[in-house]
């Protein structure tokens, strides 16, 4: 098996990291004139717990570095490469240094990259940078401009001439010249700011950047400038201003390729603000440019086409998402060996898709086909393994197999500190999942002890205004509803909900979910009023109709019921009987027989024998008009009876 050579890089100095979601070009802004940032960790695939350090600051370690790589035939025609690469740069040795810790960070998938992925990146910039100066070369043709002394000479002439009509003509011609000259340079300057700024999205500096761009859009309104500082906003979880700004461009001024860029970056966008049907639009849009402009096989489809799937799957619409993904499956294995990566990316996605329908087996057996490529071309050490292990650990908490997702979940634990540290946003990605299995297993404790673990990573490295941290906030609210701390929930529950509508705006997802859960803990809580009150701003819930909001409480009753939270049901399944009637349901419909059984076992057994009578005298009025009934009255009554 050929040797596989893995570099990570790793950042001593964590404290002004910060995790977004991912676009071209993102990471993180490194002080590269700080040693410590530019330590290497070489990881050997296969082998366990080989890890060498080097650190790119002190020329020594840089030439053991190239001196050990080199020695593996398999990446020394790549390092042959990056080497010569880096000489057409012609820079100093530290400024070599700080490239590669540039280009590496750009090229890595959190601080993990290849040799071919590092090359691609080299040759993008060289290729860049060219550009740049060929851009600047242009503007360095301008003179400086004298023109107004000769003007002003000129025109003293005419006035000692008594000329008026000569001294107005020249000024006028002088002044026209120089409005048409004036034009230009906003424009020369303007461009010269979105250099910059491009120069500092590279950098990773996206405050400056938006501070440039917004300089260039303050002389010139360009539809690039535009968009450049709706992908700035995007990248700073701005999205609400990121759409903002979208809004304002004209798509009938773009390229075909730039148009393709921007309904992408759009897509993404509103993906990312929870509006994944607005994401699919404007996928769609950049899917249809794309085949009319390379074809219904090219590989750059994938991309779409998994894009478009991944967002139907959010939006439940999994048959379509799964359809998608097949197409860009199809494609992959068209365009590539059965064993690339991206034909791993593509059934992993799958399995996401499968999962959210719920069909667990086949999405784990998609997730293990993924997780096969992953293993056999970088290693089971590869962060790329411990998302899978996630993914698979997801699926099996589902199932509700808890010691086996626990066992995967730590796997991906085990591998991402052992790569990035404590302090990273993957690793407390393991934790939140390590909190939910917890909570479902009714080890509320626990589970708030991950919970926190989690949060205080998030806190540190993404700031108290993130997505992440409102999900975190959330989730603690959930656990400590479940352990019936209610006046500790309503506080995480608030935290969450002044995150989410800030950020996120009150129509997303993310938003509507946490008013429905502040609202079913005030119902579980006997606050029923203030439950109704919140639950009427959940879109999916005021839009429904009375029978639909009896099902929904129902199926909440009998869950708690089921869980032997009696009180809790009760409250719900009166709800359901409200809703049901106010409805006009049928005299047929399952729901009444179902529901006065469950609340009349829930009396039951809080011991309220004359209300359970009551809901059994409910059933026995509909039980003959549903052939289910008999079995519920005869436990019923026996509960009674007890």
């Amino acid at each position: 098996m050929r040797s596989c050579i893995l570099l990570l890089f790793s950042i001593t100095s964590l404290g002004t990291l910060a995790q977004r979601p991912k676009l071209p070009n993102q990471s993180s802004s490194v002080n590269l004139t700080n040693s410590n940032n530019a330590v290497v960790k070489v990881i050997q695939a296969g082998t366990v717990g080989t890890v060498a350090n080097y650190n790119l600051a002190i020329p020594k370690d840089v030439q053991q570095l190239l001196d050990y790589l080199k020695s593996v035939p398999s990446i020394a025609k790549q390092l042959n490469q990056l080497s010569q690469g880096v000489n057409r740069l012609e820079q100093n040795d530290e400024s070599q240094n700080n490239l590669l810790m540039i280009i590496a960070r750009n090229t890595s998938k959190e601080g993990i990259f290849s040799i071919d992925a590092y090359n691609k990146g080299l040759e993008k910039y060289i290729k860049e940078n060219d550009e740049l100066k060929a851009e600047v070369a242009q503007l360095k043709l301008k003179n400086k401009d004298t023109e107004l002394a000769s003007v002003l000479n000129k025109a003293e002439e005419q006035l000692k001439q008594f000329n008026n009509e000569g001294y107005q003509e020249l000024l006028e011609t002088f002044k026209q010249k120089r409005k048409s000259k004036w034009q230009q340079e906003k424009e020369e300057v303007a461009h010269v700011s979105y250099l910059q700024a491009q120069n500092n999205i590279n950098q990773f500096k996206y405050g400056k950047a938006l501070q440039q761009i917004d300089e260039a859009l303050g002389l010139i309104v360009n539809p690039i400038y535009l968009i450049l500082k709706g992908q700035i906003y995007t990248d700073l979880y701005r999205l609400q201003e990121a759409i903002e700004v979208f809004s304002q461009i004209d798509t009938t001024a773009l390229s075909d390729k730039l148009r393709k860029d921007f309904y992408n970056s759009v897509g993404y966008t509103y993906s990312q603000n929870g509006k994944p049907d607005k994401a699919i639009e404007n996928y769609e849009k950049s899917l249809s440019i794309a085949q009319r402009t390379l074809g219904d096989d090219h590989p750059d489809l994938i991309t779409y086409y998994s894009n478009i799937g991944v967002a139907y799957s959010l939006q439940g619409e999994n048959e379509k998402a799964i359809e998608s993904l097949n197409k860009g499956l199809k494609i992959a294995l068209n365009a590539y060996d059965p064993n690339h990566l991206d034909v791993a990316l593509c059934y992993g996605n799958l399995g996401f898709a499968l999962s959210n329908k719920k069909d667990y087996d086949i999405a784990i057996f998609y997730f293990n086909k993924s997780l096969n490529i992953i293993v056999n071309k970088l290693g089971d050490k590869h962060p790329d393994a411990a998302s899978i292990y996630i993914s698979l650990g997801a699926a099996y908490a589902d199932k509700r197999d808890y010691e086996r997702a626990i066992e995967y979940y730590n796997k991906a634990l085990i591998i991402r500190r052992k790569v990035f540290g404590e302090d990273h946003p993957e690793v407390a990605v393991c934790y939140n999942s390590l909190g939910i299995v917890s909570d479902r297993q009714g080890k509320h404790d626990k589970a708030i002890e991950y919970y926190n673990k989690s949060l205080k990573i998030n806190l540190k490295l993404l700031g108290v205004d993130h997505p992440e941290v409102a999900t975190l906030y959330n989730n603690i609210a959930i656990s400590y509803s479940n352990k019936e701390d209610y006046e500790n929930s309503f506080i995480y529950f608030n935290k969450s909900l002044a995150i989410r509508t800030k950020i996120l705006g009150t129509e997303s997802n993310s938003t509507q979910n946490t008013l429905r859960n502040m609202g079913n803990t005030y119902i579980i809580n006997s606050h029923i009023r203030k439950g109704l009150t919140l639950l009427k701003k959940v879109k999916t819930y005021n839009n429904s109709t009375n029978i639909e909001k009896a099902e929904y409480f129902y199926q909440i009753g009998s869950n708690l019921y089921g869980s032997g939270k009696y009180s809790s049901a009760v409250n719900f399944l009166k709800l359901a009987l409200r809703f049901l009637e106010q409805g006009n349901a049928s005299a047929t419909s399952w729901l009444w027989v179902f529901t006065y059984y469950s609340l009349g076992s829930s009396y039951c057994s809080l011991e309220n024998k004359k209300k359970a009578s009551k809901c059994l005298k409910g059933l026995i009025k509909y039980e003959g008009k549903k052939t289910i009934g008999s079995s519920f009255r005869s436990d019923l009554e026996a509960c009674i009876m007890r």
